[in-house]
């Protein structure tokens, strides 16, 4: 090729070329600069993203938080309209807010740890019956049976202000160590005086199952849940949190502080004491009566069934009424003992869909043991006065 025509192909190529790379540097600025507008954009939205989910999720915890905070208020009103004392108002059946006028005498109720509320649904129209001012004293059931005691001291002061003059105290499970503190606790306050303190399956010596409380704590709420006629709401399901927070674990542990402090007070002196005991079997005396005058007693020889009679007994008086051991219950040694067969919580109440199946097949259903018990010792009572 000639090289004059080489020549001037470069000279008319080379400025295209120039233009080229200038195009070229300039599209790479502009590429560059949108990339950079793009990623402030999208580093503003993400921003702005974060800030709009931040400001949505703080607003959605306040919210969620005031729900919460509301549900528990409700569940401390629902409560607090079921503290205290109630009057059994026999005519209507049921538990209301105002006693009866010149009343000077009255038989309270103090229920046990996490009472599932209807303990009573089966003494108090029998107490009413016999002409009793029966009354029902409601606290945090997860409380300090200390700080029930002390509560209840201030309503017996009010009750003192009122005219009352005599209480009996009749206390179930965690109920009669309430009953007991506050019947022997030193006070300056005015008070009713004490005619008697009933306990019911109460653990004196304290009970090993106090390490599961929680459990008993799950079990009450789920059964309040179950029974109260409603879909259950927020404030249900927070209730545990307003009846204590198992302050009375501790307490009700065998070797407590508590328990010995308290095991050291005396009633005073006008003061009578019993003790209704469960156990789970009937007493083993009679059946070993009965084995004795039997062929077993020639095929393995009397001594080893009073060997198994004793064995026998010593489990029963471990166990209990399931709850509470025999030996618990008698720890502070009361001037009246009554030993039942019955588990911890049939002393007082049989359980009620039972109740109704037996209905159901034409079967009766016997009556609490603890209940003639109570009813016979108050009567005594009366009549003593009278």
């Amino acid at each position: 090729m000639p090289k004059t025509i080489t020549t001037t192909a470069l000279l008319v190529l080379l400025p295209s070329a120039v233009l080229a790379e200038s195009w070229c540097e300039r599209a790479w600025e502009r590429t560059k600069d949108t990339f950079s507008t793009a990623q402030i954009h999208l580093e503003q939205a993400l921003d702005q993203g974060l800030i709009h989910a931040e400001s949505a999720f703080e607003q959605t915890v306040a919210r969620a938080q005031s729900t919460v905070e509301n549900a528990k208020a409700e569940a401390t009103q629902r409560q607090s309209e079921n503290l205290g004392i109630r009057y059994y108002d026999g005519t209507q059946a049921e538990w209301v807010t105002d006693i009866p006028e010149n009343t000077d005498r009255a038989v309270i109720l103090i229920h046990g740890l996490d009472e599932v509320g209807n303990i009573w649904n089966e003494i108090s129209p029998q107490l009413d019956s016999q002409g009793h001012t029966t009354l029902r004293f409601n606290y945090p059931n997860d409380q300090h049976p200390a700080e029930a005691a002390s509560t209840l001291l201030d309503e017996l002061t009010d009750l003192h202000a009122e005219g009352i003059r005599e209480v009996a105290l009749v206390g179930h499970s965690m109920g009669g160590l309430v009953a007991r503190d506050a019947a022997t606790r030193p006070t300056d306050q005015a008070l009713p005086e004490f005619t008697h303190v009933i306990t019911v399956g109460t653990p004196a010596g304290g009970a090993n199952l106090a390490h599961a409380a929680v459990l008993s704590d799950v079990k009450e709420h789920a059964f309040r849940i179950a029974t109260n006629g409603r879909l259950p709401d927020l404030a249900d399901v927070l209730a545990y949190q307003v009846d204590g927070c198992n302050e009375s674990g501790e307490a009700l542990l065998p070797g407590s502080d508590y328990l010995a402090a308290l095991g050291t007070r005396e009633f005073h002196e006008n003061t009578r004491s019993t003790a209704i005991i469960g156990q789970w079997a009937k007493p083993i005396a009679d059946t070993t009566q009965s084995l004795e005058n039997t062929k077993i007693a020639d095929w393995i020889g009397e001594h080893r069934v009073h060997a198994f009679a004793d064995n026998v007994e010593s489990l029963t008086q471990r166990f209990g009424d399931a709850i509470v051991s025999v030996n618990s219950a008698e720890s502070f040694e009361p001037e009246d003992t009554v030993i039942v067969t019955a588990h911890h919580r049939s002393l007082l109440a049989n359980f009620e869909p039972l109740t109704k199946a037996r209905e159901m097949v034409g079967l009766q259903t016997e009556e609490p043991p603890a209940i003639a018990i109570i009813l016979d010792r108050l009567a005594d009572e009366r009549s003593a006065d009278e």
